[in-house]
Formats: C-alpha cells, structure tokens, sequence
C-alpha cells in the first residue's frame, strides 16, 4: 500500500462521506475552524498533500467519524482497489503499457500539429479517440485523454474551412459535455474552469465566421462562460489559470467588437486592457509562449480600432499596433503557425496604415505584401484553408496597391 493510494483514497472518503452528509465545503470548514471552503477544497482535490494530522482529525469529527472507524475504511477501500488493479493489469481488453505508449505518442503528434500546417493534428484526434474506445482504469486517465482531444479539435476547427464549423463544434461541445461530468464545479473547480474556457473558445471560433447578429450572440455567450470561469480562477498574476480565463475573456471581447464594427470602438477598449493584464499573468508565471500570444491580441485590438478611427487619431493607433506586432513577432519564431499568424496581423496593419500615412505609403505596403507572402507559404490550403483564404485576400490588396505606386 503506497503513500500517495492511501492519501488518494483518504481524499476521496472526505468527499463522498461530506456529500452524503449534504455538507457543503463550507460548512465543513465551520465545524474544522480556523479555515476556510477553499482550504477544505485543496485537501480533497490533492492541492494539500500530506495533510497534519490534526487538521484530519478534526475533520473526521466534523463528518462524524470516530478516527479508527475512519482509518479502517480507507484501507479497506484501498485494499480493494488493489485487487481490482491487479484484475485490471491482467485483462487482454485494457494493456496500460500500450496505452501508456500511444499517449506519450498522441502528445508528441499533438505538439508538432500545434506548430506546423500538416496533418498531424488529425492523427492525434486518432490517437486520442483509440484510447477512449479501451476501457479505462479509472475516470481520471479518460478525462485527461479526453481534455487533449478536445484541445487537438479545437485547433483544427480553427483551421478549418467555414463549411467543417458547425461539424467541429459539435463534437467539441459534445466531448466537453462527458468532460464536465466529472470535472465538476464543486469537486473540480479548476478543471472545470478550464472546460468553460474551451467551451468559449468554441463559440469564439464559430461566431468569428459566421458574423452578422449570430455572430455577436455567440460572443455573448463566450463571454458569460469566461466571466463564469474568471469566479473559479483566483485574480493572481503568477496563477496562469487566471491569465488564460483572461486572455480568453480578451479575444472573446476582441472578436464582438471587430464584428460591432465603427460601433465597436470601447469594447475593443475592454478588450486591450485584458490582454494586457492577461500579459502581465503569463509575464510573472513565466510564460513566454502565452504572453507573446497576449501580445499580439494587444496589437490587434489596436489595429482594428485604428482601422476605424481617423486622421492623426488612426495613424497613432496603427503604429502603437505595428510596435507591438514586432515584440510579439520577435517572441512567436519557435512556433512556424504563430509566427504567421502574427505575421499576418502585422501585414494587415501595415495595409492599414499606409492610407493613413501617404509619405511612408510604399514601405508599408512592400512591408505587408512580403509578410503576408511569408504566412500565406505557412498557411497551405489543405491545412489551414480559413487563414490561407484570408491572408491571400490581404497579400493581393498589398500586391495591387503597392503596384499601383511604383
């Protein structure tokens, strides 16, 4: 019997015994004194480990345990998770160390899908969904499976072209609904948290391209699912949760403001001043990869708002934009998608700019024409069709105009 199964089986008696007790956290907390729901929370999630003993103690006799009776069950419990393990390892339908493999494989595939515009992040979905069609030696290992495929769907729809959307939504949606049964807010509020975070993400990505009122409703609704994953975050700026539930918050605020159009002017406000704390999360968690990614939702935000602006007002905005576009840029060349994708923000401000500062006019455009050729070399169209289309329609406007100078 090993520490960590005891103090896992101990963890999770807490939890049941309180909720057949129909004692919420806090209220346990109440009769332990001198903590609070949150304290109660970490111990039975295994934030707290190796609890004192004293602080045990006081919780058996909170949930009316003598602590022999207490102590009795766990090893009971544990003794017969044990056996079951033992069944389990025998078993031809479930092989561990096969599984084991094909995870750490599944991860690797995922990694480079994330980075480059190939098929690799399809084969993960594969990978991860043989997994899930094996039994499972418990809910824990299928959810962590079921996290990284949803995370390997959303990517992809991202890529996708409009027509895949409604199809990868879904399923996406779907595969959180069986996710959420088990990272609950009450016993999971960090994991579930990150659910919801997905789950805007989702909306985002589908309301970005179908626009219009439908568009702007599914903004809506990221938003409230994000504000709702902000209350389980604590506002910690080493804490990353907190900074990804804001940066989510910032694109979700971002993205309802492009599609406001001219009167989308102060949510784009909103939604610089989330990126910029989502920034400042990932900067002091030590975060590059994420704050640079904050960094170029930073420079977007004030492209748009250049974009609809005018005169002096626009040109300071496109600047203040381009200025950071080539932090992040800088920031984002380990990863060939990001640096594109960066890339080709950056093309499209500087197209921007050039009709608000006529003297620097062809720089600009020579500028963008060979930055959106650059993400558009990235961006193929079998892989990556939506931002292919995009950026193709950009670098041509660049090509014609600045055509049109020389």
């Amino acid at each position: 019997m090993s520490t960590d199964e005891f103090e896992t089986v101990l963890r999770e008696l807490i939890r049941e015994r309180r909720k057949d007790l129909q004692l919420t956290q806090t209220e346990v907390a109440g009769k332990v004194g001198r903590c609070d729901h949150s304290h109660i929370s970490r111990i039975e999630n295994g934030v707290i480990r190796s609890p004192s003993k004293e602080t045990i103690k006081k919780i058996i006799d909170a949930l009316g345990y003598s602590e022999n009776e207490f102590y009795d069950k766990v090893r009971e419990e544990v003794r017969r998770r044990e056996s079951q393990a033992n069944s389990v390892a025998k078993s031809t339908t479930y092989n561990k160390q096969v599984h084991g493999f094909l995870l750490e494989y599944g991860d690797q595939i995922q990694g480079l899908g994330f980075a480059a515009a190939d098929g690799n992040l399809v084969k993960s979905v594969e990978i991860f969904s043989v997994i899930l069609d094996d039994p499972a030696p418990d809910e824990n290992w299928t959810s962590s499976v079921r996290l990284r495929l949803i995370k390997s769907l959303l990517e992809i729809m991202k890529r996708s072209g409009s027509d895949k959307t409604q199809e990868f939504f879904v399923r996406i949606n779907s595969e959180l609904g069986a996710l959420k049964q088990y990272y609950n807010k009450d016993d999971f509020p960090m994991e579930w948290a990150e659910c919801l975070n997905i789950e805007a993400l989702s909306f985002i990505a589908r309301g970005s391209r179908i626009g219009g009122s439908d568009g702007q409703k599914d903004m809506r609704n990221a938003i409230v699912r994000i504000q709702s994953s902000l209350e389980k975050r604590h506002p910690d700026f080493n804490e990353p949760g907190w900074g990804h539930s804001m940066y989510a918050y910032a694109l979700a605020t971002f993205e309802h403001g492009v599609l406001l159009e001219e009167n989308g002017f102060d949510q784009l406000g909103k939604a610089i001043q989330a990126f910029r704390e989502s920034m400042q999360a990932f900067s002091s968690s030590g975060r590059p990869f994420e704050h640079a990614r904050s960094l170029d939702g930073l420079a977007s935000a004030l492209a748009v708002q250049g974009s609809i602006s005018e005169g002096d007002a626009a040109k300071y905005l496109l600047n203040e934009a381009c200025h950071f576009f080539e932090l992040a840029r800088n920031l984002r060349m380990v990863n060939p998608i990001e640096h594109a994708e960066t890339e080709a923000h950056f093309g499209r401000a500087l197209l921007e700019l050039s009709r608000f500062d006529p003297e620097n006019a062809k720089d600009h455009l020579n500028r963008a024409r060979r930055m959106l050729g650059r993400a558009l070399t990235v961006f193929d169209k079998d892989h990556c069709p939506y931002q292919h289309v995009i950026v193709w329609q950009h670098k041509e406007t660049a090509e014609s105009k600045f055509g049109g100078l020389s």
